[in-house]
């Protein structure tokens, strides 16, 4: 227990508030004291002038003076400093002599016969040549101030208590986020951020560590989903290259057999004169040359050239790639209008800017259950080229929009998507300088952008020295 932060810092808290609570009461008291103390001085001189004031009245009244003090016990201080008194056995003229004033009142203390000490106040006789002194034991005074510190009391331990409990408040606030930053800590560690609770944000340097914080667990999720995403490319990229090497060992032993189907249907056209017969065999040339094509681009795609980026034709790119995609569009109907403003060349790796186009105009296929229209268009811009990839289906969620870009996030059944396409993508075009991005989507239009850098921007970029 007194190991604990909380307990000393809450213990030391308490210790400052009573020391200070214990000085302020004292300095108060003593104040207070000190006025209780005037005060009472104030009324013993009040009562000797109004005693001096009633003497006076019975002097005037030819009351004799031995008479007044017999009557009433007074003790009066003839100017000759000798004592009249009816009280000659409380106290003595040598004592009182000492303490008379030279002229109008004083209040001074005094000593009785008994050692006991006084308060005396001297009021001046206006009929007869002396004084009249008016006494206070000095112990009332310090009953009544023990009174009143007896009355302080309470206030002092109400005090104290509020004292602790601010002293517990404030530890409180202060270490009740510090053991959630540990609790946070832990969960970040085992890797359950959804667990995480960082304390609210303040306006003190415990805000600003619960600022710091979250930025942090923010860094490290953003380095464990690219670290994510590079093992899922990389894993990715090896599937595409042992299919690459299958694509085109199986296109090597197809291309010599369609080669001699071609050449063969070539003969049997020119040999014949059956116009029937004749059609049938340039149909088949055709079918051939239009496979011969098809695993031309095989053959092309399955080429490794993932460390070069090259100056290439967006035009012919473009071109390669629907060419391998142009029986699925005929299949699901789909319609596909390439539009290039101009022939440009941009900075990119052949394959991989390949594989891009062909997620987005598969996933675009495939968002169009029953057919519909995808423009390819693009547009020179600034040292860039945008292409922009604009289709006709029924959009997407809103909710699913922010999440699209993320390793293993997919709409479509299991059997169906990895949820990979878009994250590896997007991965593909930072990597070569670009950007994959999604510009709109609604019901009936979904629009993608690429941003490749031109050839001409990067030549000139290097001439000025950027």
């Amino acid at each position: 227990m007194w190991k604990s932060a909380t307990t000393k810092i809450f213990l030391s808290f308490a210790l400052i508030i009573v020391i200070v609570s214990i000085f302020s009461i004292f300095s108060f008291a003593h104040l207070i004291l000190e006025q209780e103390e005037n005060y009472i001085y104030d009324i013993v001189a009040s009562r000797s002038q109004a005693l001096a004031s009633s003497i006076n009245d019975d002097l005037k009244k030819n009351i004799p003076i031995e008479k007044i003090i017999l009557t009433n016990k007074n003790l009066i201080l003839k100017s000759d400093l000798s004592l009249l008194s009816g009280r000659e056995h409380e106290f003595s003229s040598a004592n009182i002599a000492q303490l008379a004033p030279a002229s109008g009142s004083l209040v001074t203390k005094c000593t009785d016969q008994s050692g006991q000490i006084h308060l005396c106040a001297f009021a001046p006789l206006e009929l007869f040549p002396g004084w009249v002194l008016e006494t206070t034991p000095l112990h009332s005074l310090f009953e009544k101030l023990l009174a009143f510190a007896m009355k302080l009391l309470p206030y002092f331990l109400v005090l104290l208590s509020l004292g602790f409990a601010l002293a517990f408040v404030l530890s409180k606030l202060i270490f009740s986020p510090i053991k959630k930053f540990i609790e946070a800590s832990r969960f970040i560690s085992s890797g359950h951020y959804h667990q995480v609770e960082i304390p609210a944000a303040r306006k003190d340097e415990l805000g600003e560590l619960s600022h710091a914080f979250s930025k942090m667990m923010q860094e490290i999720q953003d380095r464990e989903k690219s670290l994510a995403r590079t093992g899922m490319k990389l894993v990715h990229s090896a599937r595409l290259a042992s299919l690459g090497q299958l694509g085109a060992s199986i296109a090597h032993e197809i291309k010599n057999p369609l080669t001699a189907i071609i050449g063969h249907a070539k003969i049997i056209r020119d040999a014949i004169s059956d116009s029937e017969l004749k059609e049938s065999a340039e149909m088949i040339r055709a079918q051939g040359d239009r496979c011969h094509q098809i695993l031309k681009q095989m053959l092309r795609f399955s080429r490794d050239d993932s460390e070069e980026i090259k100056s290439i034709s967006i035009r012919e790119i473009l071109e390669s790639s629907l060419m391998l995609i142009k029986a699925e569009a005929q299949r699901t109907s789909t319609k596909i209008d390439l539009i290039i403003t101009s022939d440009e060349l941009i900075c990119a790796r052949p394959q991989q800017t390949q594989q891009v186009f062909l997620n987005l105009v598969l996933n675009s296929i495939q968002a169009m259950e029953r057919g519909g229209s995808l423009e390819i268009k693009s547009h020179k811009h600034s040292g860039f080229v945008w292409i922009d990839f604009k289709d006709s289906g029924p959009g997407i969620s809103f909710d699913h929009q922010e999440h699209l870009f993320e390793p293993f996030f997919t709409t479509k059944p299991k059997t169906e998507g990895t949820g990979l396409g878009l994250s590896i993508a997007q991965s593909i075009m930072e990597d070569q300088g670009g950007s994959l991005q999604l510009i709109e989507s609604r019901p009936g239009c979904t629009i993608f952008r690429l941003h490749f850098r031109l050839v001409e921007a990067l030549e000139l970029d290097s001439a000025q020295g950027y």
